[in-house]
């Protein structure tokens, strides 16, 4: 089973491609950073995007899933995003840049 770095790979090489279309990076928790953000930070055409990272059978602690469900409550984009959901996500993303 691939391990959630190999995804993580994965998803940091699409958002390259976006080119100027696409601002991000890679959160890592610590000491001094509040717990629950994304795994990805991301501006894409625009638009805020929270991406939390699972390898499929991965399970989101509930902090998680409550900070995915408050950025979309502020009108912001969030995933917690499974290899499975990967194809279904590039086609939101190029989306979102297209302005559908």
């Amino acid at each position: 089973m691939p391990r959630e770095k190999d995804f993580e790979k994965k998803v940091k090489i699409f958002l390259d491609s976006l080119g100027h279309e696409a601002w991000y990076f890679k959160h890592w928790a610590g000491a001094y950073s509040k717990s629950g953000i994304p795994d990805i930070i991301a501006c894409i055409a625009g638009h805020f995007v929270g991406i939390e990272l699972k390898k499929e059978d991965g399970t989101p602690s509930p902090l998680q899933i409550r900070n995915i469900k408050l950025i979309k409550e502020a009108k912001g984009y969030s995933y917690i995003l499974y290899p499975k959901d990967f194809e279904t996500f590039k086609k939101d993303i190029r989306a979102l840049i297209d302005g559908l």
